[in-house]
């Protein structure tokens, strides 16, 4: 379903904010 791909897009996203900072 699209929801668990947005939440996997989500936690991609926030990982790689983490990364960066």
């Amino acid at each position: 379903t699209l929801r668990i791909f947005s939440i996997k897009r989500a936690v991609i996203l926030r990982i790689k904010r983490l990364f960066y900072t």
